[in-house]
């Protein structure tokens, strides 16, 4: 039999119309059929078809990103992770639809080591006002562009001018402190709290010219802004395609993360009226004027103003909790070794036994201070604040990585956690041992000591955080004894992308 065009097009419209009446005649039924058909679509392209079927993992987190974001939201996203390692081993499908973590250090060059895998979306919400920063640029030029503008702001000999910042303004306003209102007292001292108006006040003079007075007032509103805008990070990760998605869809979906990070911003637009309104002083040696003054050795060009904007509210978030977080973890490991404290008190009494001056960052390098340095280096690799294996994209042509084919676009990460903790590079990898890093083996074993990520993509303000870490422990220790209120007390540590103590 014959069918010519026009009868087929009438036979087409007749099925159409028949399926629209049933469709409408019979919804209920048609939602089923809707969703089993999308049902069946999963399973087969994101299992039983896809090219990441054989790699293990919970089936729950191949269908929806729920999982991962259950995880997140949980605050112990890397204990999760260290029991999906555990459970599954060094290579584990945990995302929708093509998200692999690994626990495999042997991958950590080719993935970190160049700029081959990009950084992934999910670094996207770490921008304001969808204007990336150093940290969040996507796009290898662009980073390549913010580094030449920045990192001789970064170089160890400009960093030294800043010394007198971080002293004058941070260290030994605080020291200060605890010698007027709680030394000998017997005064419980929340340090965490502490630590953290201190970091405030130092990024607050290095990024702005100007401290923000948290060690004397105690308190500020960025910090209770920095803790409410938690939730957009967390949910524009989880879902990147909301990370470019208008302000008022945000607002809808989570109205105090979004006011709160416009405050943040605001409140970096003033302060950088404030800085350029400084006049003469602006060419002090300090973060702000790198950015204000910085120019690109190639093509001449300098940051916009939305960039300076940016990167200087990405020096204060970056800047703050890392280093407040960093430093509880060490007060609390000291004082739960306090052999290894008084070990450190006896070298810093050898390295400056004048009391009443102030020690300089040169005389606590680890040549005249090693064991200071082993100190930091054990406590940063225990309790690591970033232990988040942030996420690059296989690069196109795809790669093997821990015996599996990864297509290209995959989303791969290694998380440090697991890193520092593996048996097969650090003994008694769960043990607070400083000694490690006094051996033959330190410069292996730093190999695998990534806080600060590695490669091209490292943090850019790692000598400052160094300098910054080692002046207020060596100061805190050198001046006081100190000991845990509570000494039973277990401590409790929370993730929300970086770690922090429980207090």
């Amino acid at each position: 039999m014959h069918l010519s065009t026009g009868d087929w097009l009438n036979d087409s419209r007749g099925l159409l119309n028949h399926l629209a009446r049933s469709l409408r005649d019979h919804p209920w039924e048609a939602a089923g059929l809707s969703a089993i058909a999308y049902a069946i679509y999963l399973i087969s392209d994101r299992w039983l078809w896809s090219p990441l079927r054989d790699i293990p993992g919970p089936k729950a987190a191949i269908f929806s990103r729920f999982y991962i974001a259950n995880i997140r939201a949980s605050g112990k996203e890397y204990l999760w992770i260290q029991d999906l390692h555990e459970t599954y081993g060094n290579i584990v499908r945990i995302g929708d639809p093509k998200t692999v973590i690994l626990s495999d250090p042997s991958a950590l060059k080719e993935i970190y080591g160049t700029q081959q895998f990009i950084k992934s979306d999910f670094h996207a919400p770490f921008s304001f006002k969808n204007v990336p920063n150093i940290f969040s640029t996507r796009d290898p030029s662009e980073h390549n562009r913010r580094r030449r503008l920045m990192s001789h702001g970064f170089s160890m000999s400009n960093i030294a001018s800043m010394e007198r910042f971080i002293l004058d303004s941070g260290v030994i306003k605080l020291m200060d402190k605890f010698d007027k209102r709680f030394a000998g007292k017997g005064i419980e001292v929340n340090m965490y709290n502490e630590w953290h108006c201190m970091a405030f006040d130092v990024i607050g003079e290095l990024a702005y010219g100007q401290s923000f007075g948290m060690i004397d007032r105690g308190h500020h509103p960025f910090t209770k802004w920095l803790a409410g805008a938690r939730g957009i990070p967390i949910v524009q990760g989880t879902f990147p395609i909301l990370a470019r998605a208008p302000g008022c869809l945000m607002f809808c979906i989570t109205p105090v993360s979004y006011l709160n990070q416009r405050r943040m911003f605001r409140f970096a637009q003033d302060l950088y009226a404030a800085r350029r309104r400084m006049g003469k002083e602006v060419d002090r040696p300090d973060l702000m004027s790198l950015l204000i003054n910085g120019v690109d050795p190639e093509t001449g060009e300098q940051l916009t103003y939305d960039e300076q904007i940016t990167e200087s509210l990405a020096f204060v978030i970056a800047g703050t909790d890392t280093t407040s977080n960093t430093l509880t973890n060490l007060i609390f490991l000291l004082c739960e070794h306090p052999q290894v404290l008084q070990r450190l008190q006896q070298e810093l009494d050898k390295v400056m036994p004048d009391r009443n001056a102030a020690m300089s960052y040169k005389r606590l390098d680890k040549e005249h201070a090693p064991f200071l340095w082993a100190v930091l280096m054990e406590s940063m690799r225990l309790r690591t604040v970033v232990p988040t294996g942030l996420p690059r994209l296989v690069p196109k042509g795809g790669c093997a990585l821990a015996g599996h084919y990864l297509p290209e676009g995959t989303e791969v990460s290694i998380n440090p956690h697991m890193v520092h903790h593996d048996p097969e590079i650090f003994s008694n990898p769960d043990k607070f041992l400083p000694d490690r890093w006094l051996t033959e083996d330190s410069a292996k074993l730093a190999r695998y000591h990534i806080p600060f990520s590695l490669g091209p993509r490292m943090c850019i303000g790692k000598n400052i955080a160094w300098m910054e870490l080692t002046l207020a422990l060596a100061h805190l220790v050198w001046r006081f004894k100190f000991s845990l209120a509570d000494p039973e007390k277990q401590t409790k540590i929370s993730h929300f992308f970086l770690t922090r103590p429980g207090i």
